[in-house]
């Protein structure tokens, strides 16, 4: 059953890149797209708002749904939002319905306890920095319940951990890039997805896409259905794997049971995505490579320098330009954090 779409759609965390790519794409079919914000003001200063027709306080948002057991308008994006109302609401997007059990895999060594029980493999976890055998290192830790962002790395001896609580810790992987199924679910069963190889990211370490390329891989296929089949998801979501040369093998790192930063890519590969969640008839585009510019900028000139000819073959994005990004791709990393945080204290006197 295809659903009409609906006449305005809700966008929580309205800044995020997903956020922008969904809201650009709905506008572009004619669909009226409203910013979710938590303060007012904040629509002042920024930019982005020119991908919305209009925007809501949150406070108002939730006067409105008040009562409902299941909204039907509203865009979670990013990892909070989403938890904010899956604990309050199933959340439907046309034919496609998310629920509070996509909450499971936000807790990511519960998560990746459960996959390894149904037969998925996973890299060596830890969830104790005692546990970790010296001759392990170098290890990648992550948040151990998902946050949004947040602190991921390589440490490469026990002195480089960070010393906050609520991480885990994997064996590091020593392959390219990361591995990506984003799909859309119902009881188990994948309606579509659309496989990507993620080439470059940001932060480096592990993050948002920033080079990605399309992947035919059926191996990784048939892993992901069995991942969404153990754990009989319904909604949407981004399982993410990493080639293990060791064992010649993909290795599970995690499912984002949100809209993922790169979805556009999907969104216009396959009119499956856009047709289940908002009714929408819309041609592919067969896009093989794209470049999210904002994230390029980010990473800094040398990195674009050295990846020029891959940007180049990319079908590039860029959802938020400002020169000030552009200027800081020419800062060093190590000088960002010191820069950003004079910037903010002028900003708050001012």
């Amino acid at each position: 059953m295809i659903y009409e779409p609906e006449k305005e759609y809700y966008i929580m965390t309205p800044g995020l890149m997903q956020s922008r790519s969904i809201a650009y794409l709905l506008k572009s079919m004619g669909i009226k797209t409203i910013a979710v914000v938590d303060d007012d003001n904040i629509v002042r200063k920024h930019f982005f708002y020119e991908y919305y027709s209009d925007y809501i306080n949150i406070n108002d948002l939730y006067k409105k749904i008040k009562g409902q057991k299941e909204v039907r308008n509203i865009i979670p994006t990013g990892a909070a939002s989403t938890k904010k109302l899956l604990l309050k609401w199933n959340v439907r997007l046309g034919s496609v319905v998310a629920t509070k059990e996509n909450l499971l895999v936000f807790d990511k060594s519960s998560f990746l306890d459960r996959a390894e029980t149904g037969g998925i493999k996973i890299p060596k976890t830890w969830t104790s920095v005692e546990d970790i055998p010296d001759n392990s290192y170098p290890i990648f830790y992550k948040q151990g319940v998902e946050l949004g962002g947040g602190t991921r790395g390589v440490a490469y001896t026990k002195d480089d951990i960070p010393l906050e609580d609520n991480l885990i810790y994997q064996e590091y992987i020593d392959s390219k890039g990361t591995y990506g199924v984003g799909f859309l679910a119902k009881e188990g069963r994948i309606i579509t997805y659309h496989a990507h190889w993620e080439k470059e990211s940001y932060p480096q370490s592990g993050g948002s896409a920033v080079l990605i390329e399309i992947i035919k891989d059926q191996k990784l296929i048939k892993a992901t259905e069995k991942l969404i089949s153990v754990f009989a998801f319904s909604g949407w979501g981004l399982a993410e794997w990493k080639y293990n040369p060791r064992i010649n093998d993909y290795v599970l790192m995690e499912i984002n049971a949100k809209f993922w930063a790169s979805c556009e890519f999907a969104f216009r590969n396959d009119r499956c995505f856009l047709k289940e969640l908002f009714g929408c008839n819309k041609n592919d585009e067969y896009i093989d490579k794209m470049c999210f510019m904002e994230l390029a900028f980010e990473r800094g000139w040398m990195f674009m320098v050295r990846n020029i000819l891959a940007i180049i073959q990319s079908k590039k994005i860029l959802r938020c330009f400002s020169i000030k990004e552009v200027l800081f791709s020419f800062v060093p990393h190590f000088f960002r954090p010191i820069i950003k945080k004079t910037y903010n204290i002028f900003v708050k006197r001012s």
